[in-house]
């Protein structure tokens, strides 16, 4: 019988965040703020499980953009990053509009967003739980003009619920979102208004 040894107990980083310019970028600003309302504790250090469940997340994004881009290339497209008002973005995709084969309707152009999480899928977009992806998405919509936005959020553990059939199961959400110009607005002022103390990466 072979004799097995654990060789590493790390995921390798799969996906790198290599190309991203230095400066302030959204996401860190949308931390700031989370942590300042209560939604997130700050972390000394990022543990390894941490760094795992980030590099799991990557995964399924990269699959997930990969997929929908190879399977309607005059749809959707990888915008890559945008810098508005000295603050960076990335977004994860831009759907061009169009007919839509999974849900079966004529969809608008829309920003597009993916998520992995260990959140409850019991959270609507609106609830605090969700802020930070609501958030990060007005943000990408208001920067390419775009009042329509989609979420497609991977939720790992369901909803957490012991005796639910959704409990403890991958459950996958995606919410689609119209954005009024004010909303839009005053989200991006919202965002601007509070980069003073955000350490440019």
């Amino acid at each position: 019988m072979a004799d097995w040894v654990l060789a590493s107990d790390r995921l390798d980083s799969i996906l790198p965040m290599t190309d991203r310019s230095h400066g302030i970028h959204v996401s860190q600003v949308i931390h700031k703020l989370a942590v300042a309302q209560g939604l997130y504790k700050e972390r000394d250090e990022t543990t390894d499980t941490d760094r795992l469940r980030m590099e799991l997340g990557n995964i399924m994004e990269a699959a997930q953009i990969a997929r929908l881009c190879e399977d309607e290339p005059d749809r959707y497209t990888v915008p890559g990053e945008i810098t508005v008002d000295d603050i960076h973005q990335t977004p994860d995709l831009v759907d061009l509009g169009g007919w839509d084969k999974e849900i079966e309707q004529t969809l608008d152009p829309a920003v597009v967003e993916m998520k992995f999480t260990y959140k409850s899928c019991r959270h609507h977009p609106t609830d605090a739980k969700l802020w930070t992806y609501a958030t990060q998405l007005k943000c990408y919509c208001r920067s390419f003009g775009l009042s329509h936005g989609e979420l497609r959020v991977c939720y790992v553990n369901g909803d957490w619920r012991h005796d639910s059939p959704l409990g403890f199961v991958p459950v996958y959400h995606r919410w689609r979102a119209r954005f009024s110009d004010e909303e839009l607005e005053r989200n991006w002022r919202m965002i601007v208004s509070n980069t003073e103390g955000v350490e440019p990466e």
